[in-house]
């Protein structure tokens, strides 16, 4: 938004979740006007960054030229938004790039303001859903043929890009070490893998993904993710450090159950 000059403030939240799921063909783009002329920041530091910093991959060469971009407002008039799937599904490329793409001067910054604690939370919606192809011999439709190619896919790009994001956090840990500053980093993953049990994570994981949600379907699911987020190791290490507790009137665990109906829910 820096970029192309307009206000991030000014922008809805609903607005940013209606080009989350602008899925191509499917729904129309959300457009933002480039008032990339109506603004200088050649005297940011961002900028400076851009201009100055050589790319040591093709990659990072390239993330650097996408971002220049946004400023040629003649060529690039609107910006489109479409359903961050396309590109990053996790949401945590945006990261990565800012990491590989101005890694030095990222962590200078995190040095310069005595930063102690990052705790970086991945919602991963993915689902495993129950698969019906391989128990017949007939030729799949021509839908269920394609959701399967796009998942297939999709879960080896998400993994990778879990995978690079250790290795990130990695490098800036064993960096934050080396020079003895007291940063840790936490990286916790919420998802519906670490539900230990069988129905509860079948129920869950073939819930359909759709614009629309019964009650139940909504309360099930916001249970879900405060039940997981507390139980995953990385949250509670990062709680523990800190001395991390639950609010007053925060959902008691037992309360959280409650939604499963299930004796052992606290064993999720």
């Amino acid at each position: 938004f820096d970029m192309i000059c307009s206000d991030l403030g000014s922008i809805k939240v609903a607005r940013a979740v209606t080009a989350s799921s602008a899925v191509p063909v499917a729904f129309p783009t959300i457009v933002l006007k480039n008032h990339a002329d109506q603004c200088d920041i050649s005297g940011t530091r961002e900028w400076d960054i851009l201009q100055n910093t050589q790319p040591s991959s093709e990659a990072q060469a390239q993330l650097l030229e996408n971002l220049r971009s946004y400023r040629d407002y003649q060529n690039r008039q609107y910006i489109h938004l479409v359903d961050g799937g396309i590109s990053d599904n996790l949401g945590l490329r945006a990261v990565i790039d800012r990491l590989e793409g101005m890694g030095n001067t990222r962590f200078n910054r995190v040095r310069e303001a005595g930063i102690k604690n990052i705790l970086i939370i991945l919602v991963n919606a993915a689902v495993q859903r129950d698969s019906f192809i391989e128990q017949s011999p007939k030729k799949p439709k021509p839908a269920t043929t394609m959701s399967a190619f796009i998942d297939s896919q999709m879960k080896r790009y998400d993994q990778e890009t879990i995978d690079r994001m250790r290795q990130n956090i990695e490098q800036y840990q064993a960096r934050a070490d080396e020079e003895q500053l007291p940063l840790r980093i936490f990286f916790s993953e919420v998802t519906f893998d670490h539900i230990q049990l069988a129905d509860a994570s079948s129920m869950l994981n073939n819930m359909p993904t759709s614009l629309e949600l019964s009650d139940r379907d909504v309360d099930q699911l916001i249970a879900s993710a405060r039940l997981l987020l507390r139980l995953e190791p990385n949250f509670k290490a990062f709680k523990e450090r800190n001395q991390g507790r639950l609010a007053e009137g925060a959902m008691s665990e037992s309360a959280i159950c409650e939604y499963y109906a299930h004796p052992k829910c606290a064993e999720l």
